[in-house]
């Protein structure tokens, strides 16, 4: 959770810090002033702290139409009497706007729902529609605040140029969405950014008045309904009148010399309505000015203030507690508001003071002197010149030197009674029927010590309970199960303390359980997230796949394209169709390009044969015709034709085939002559589903040759080493088995350069041996 102001304070109740300051009218300096109010306090060190209160000056330039969007909220917690106050106040917000604004209704919880479709008039038939659909509306869920802002903030039109406000109706719990100091700052700032004041009513069971304050603060923004109770017509009023009320944004802020440090650090927008408040410390005291750039309603702007920082006031030893703790924050965490604000302030730090004071009191009571001391070093680091922390710390040095002793003379200022001796009941209230009574003796001093000691304990737990609440409600956001262990813990201690009171007890595992039940339901919410998440992973991995299996199949099938175009080129139009384009409407069935790439090369093959045919059909009608022509041709008998005898013949004809017989211009050495035998050697076949690799590699072994595979025509065609082979075969020859085996995958083989390669056919054609063979008569 965000750090929530004045935290550290120890036994301070968290709705006494909370309170913040409460609209009205009237309040702040007078429109028009141009003088600024500073309060300053001296701490004893030296260090000046100080509280600027100013307003803008001069007449507020009057608003005409304005867009706002009213935050409904309709979580569980806002039933019975809350929730008929909210209505009665949103429908009398409602009445008091003008009638030329237009205002979008959203009712609220886990999500942003709107009521109203889009913006519409605060008193026409659509609003009723919209409020009678709240009305209808169950309680159900937690509230996501800073989801319900950033849809308020998305549902302003962004071509409008009127003035805008939100106005959020409910007690500011973000239980579904738990807010960092990151996460608020960053709200708001989205909030600045759109120019969007965040005006509030805090209704509800457990109102959470210090993120309304903050936004507020942050926003130019206000808060109305915590403290005082006024009737919902008046809130109403009031939330009518802080949306139409100009806002004024600073794009430049000139700080005087004067000023040390400044908080919030972030020039924050300034209302017209009410004063706007800063803390800080001071390097000097004398009169100085303001000077800041500002846009508003008019246009730019550069407005002054003069400041006289006046002389201290002790009233305003507070602000130096103020200041500490807006220093690691830059005091973006605080509500400051006006001048209200000061005086909650001064009575929360008051209050803590005094819960110090009363506990260092008991310790001392019970001789606990290192913790007094410790509690009260903690007042007089707030406030030196206490006088009751004074006394108290004289008390316990006393008390040291001279333990037996007791210092009832020693009177506590402001405390109306002296401190009771050691061992003494004055401060226990130990009266009525089960106080000792005043027999002989007097009280029991160990009876008087045990239930000092008891309501000493009681103190420390009631505090640790808290500090680990707050402690476990930071780090739900991010870490629940380590909360719900340390709240546990923290239950199991209140459980195991015999000191506690039965009611104490019951009170403290209450609240620890609210807290443990809180958790869990923030872990739900996590591992809801974690699911969606690792879901939302698992489909993009899936989408990926299919995207990265889409590309593969794309350029398998361009490269298939690629050959199809080549084959094409080459005029092997039957290949082409049989081979690739199948092959490429076996990868993408419902894609046309297979069925077109099909019909394409079918019909080029049969235009290029049938003009092949024709073309030879010409040329050899021309040339029998021409050979017609030619035997017309007569031949001369002169000189005449003779002939040798028959022996002649025969011996010519013996000659020619003893020459030629043999003759084979490709010369085959040893190994090709191996191969050739082998061939014809029997050989027998037994695979089923056997790899392609696995046949050559048992044929090498079986007959002694080299077999090799041609794996760059196979690729060519589509195929690898790694196709199945089934087939049965015995007493045939090596050459019949392979043209058997080799049939089917559409291979063949070659004898060449040594071995006998397995091949495709198409690459077989281009590996040719010349022969001579004997042709004579």
């Amino acid at each position: 959770m965000y750090k929530r102001l004045f935290s550290r304070m120890v036994g301070l109740p968290l709705a006494a810090l909370a309170v913040i300051s409460v609209a009205a009218s009237g309040r702040g300096a007078e429109p028009g002033s141009d003088a600024a109010r500073m309060f300053r306090y001296t701490h004893p060190d030296g260090s000046n702290y100080f509280a600027l209160l100013f307003q803008p000056p001069g007449e507020p330039v009057a608003a005409g139409a304005r867009d706002v969007v009213v935050l409904f909220d309709t979580s569980a917690s806002q039933t019975g009497e809350y929730r008929s106050n909210a209505l009665a106040t949103l429908r009398a917000a409602l009445s008091d706007l003008p009638a030329e604004d237009r205002v979008q209704l959203m009712g609220v919880d886990l999500r942003a729902v709107a009521m109203t479709d889009g913006f519409v008039a605060p008193d026409g038939a659509e609003m009723a529609d919209g409020l009678e659909k709240l009305q209808r509306r169950v309680p159900l869920g937690a509230t996501d605040l800073p989801g319900a802002m950033e849809a308020a903030v998305e549902a302003f039109p962004a071509a409008s140029q009127n003035p805008r406000a939100l106005v959020y109706i409910g007690e500011g719990s973000s239980r579904a969405n738990l807010l960092g100091l990151d996460d608020l700052t960053r709200l708001a700032g989205r909030l600045r950014e759109a120019r969007v004041p965040v005006l509030s009513y805090a209704v509800g069971p457990r109102i959470d008045a210090n993120l309304l304050g903050a936004l507020a603060a942050q926003t130019g923004g206000d808060v109305f309904g915590v403290g005082a109770e006024r009737p919902p017509a008046e809130i109403g009023r009031q939330l009518a009148e802080g949306a139409t009320a100009p806002v004024l944004w600073p794009s430049r802020v000139a700080w005087p010399d004067g000023i040390s440090e400044v908080f919030p650090e972030e020039p924050l927008p300034l209302r017209s309505d009410r004063e706007n408040l800063v803390i800080g410390t001071l390097g000097a005291s004398d009169a100085m000015e303001l000077v800041m750039a500002v846009e508003g309603l008019a246009g730019p702007a550069e407005l002054a203030w003069s400041i006289t920082p006046g002389d201290s006031q002790p009233d305003y030893n507070f602000l130096a507690e103020l200041v500490r703790d807006a220093r690691p924050t830059g005091g973006m965490h605080l509500p400051l508001l006006g001048a209200e604000s000061l005086a909650h302030a001064r009575t929360a730090v008051f209050t803590g003071t005094r819960s110090l004071v009363r506990l260092a009191r008991q310790s001392l009571s019970a001789d606990n002197f290192d913790h007094a001391e410790k509690l009260v070093q903690e007042v007089l680091s707030r406030d030196p010149d206490d006088p009751e922390a004074q006394a108290l710390q004289r008390a316990i040095a006393r008390r040291r030197s001279a333990p037996g002793e007791a210092a009832p003379d020693e009177a506590v200022a402001g405390a109306g009674e002296p401190l009771p001796p050691r061992g003494g009941a004055a401060d226990l209230n130990l009266v009525g029927p089960g106080a000792p009574g005043p027999g002989p003796g007097g009280p029991s001093e160990f009876a008087a010590g045990i239930a000092a000691e008891r309501n000493l304990t009681t103190q420390v737990i009631q505090a640790e309970v808290r500090e680990a609440i707050n402690r476990a409600r930071g780090q739900m956001g991010d870490d629940p199960v380590g909360a719900i262990q340390q709240l546990k813990l923290q239950l199991e201690r209140v459980r195991q303390t015999p000191e506690l009171q039965p009611e104490v007890r019951s009170q403290l595992i209450g609240v620890i359980e609210a807290s443990l039940r809180e958790a869990a339901r923030r872990q739900e919410f996590l591992e809801e997230q974690r699911q969606r998440e690792l879901e939302r992973r698992a489909f993009e991995q899936e989408q990926r796949m299919v995207l990265d299996n889409l590309m593969r199949e794309q350029t398998r099938v361009k490269h298939l394209m690629d050959r199809f175009n080549s084959l094409m080129d080459e005029g092997r139009y039957r290949l082409a169709e049989e081979d690739v384009a199948v092959e490429v409407g076996e990868i993408m069935p419902e894609d046309p390009v297979a069925p077109a790439a099909a019909l394409w090369s079918r019909f080029v093959g049969y235009e290029a044969r049938n003009t092949e045919l024709k073309v030879a059909k010409q040329r050899n009608f021309m040339d029998v015709i021409y050979e017609i022509e030619r035997s017309a041709v007569p031949l001369p008998d002169e000189p005449p034709l003779v002939y040798p005898d028959a022996e002649v013949w025969r011996e010519l004809t013996a000659l020619r085939v003893e020459r030629y017989s043999a003759m084979d211009l490709a010369s085959r050495g040893p190994a090709e002559r191996r191969i050739m035998d082998a061939l014809d050697s029997p050989t027998q076949l037994e695979f089923f589903e056997t790899p392609l690799q696995d046949v050559i590699d048992y044929l090498k072994d079986f007959h002694d040759i080299e077999i090799q595979i041609d794996t760059r025509a196979l690729e060519d065609m589509g195929l690898d080493t790694s196709m199945p082979i089934t087939r049965n075969l015995r007493g045939i020859t090596l050459r019949s088995a392979l043209r058997l085996t080799l049939r089917d995958p559409g291979l063949t083989y070659v004898i060449e350069d040594e071995v006998l390669l397995i091949t495709t056919p198409e690459e077989a054609e281009n590996r040719l041996t010349t022969k001579v063979y004997p042709v004579a008569d």
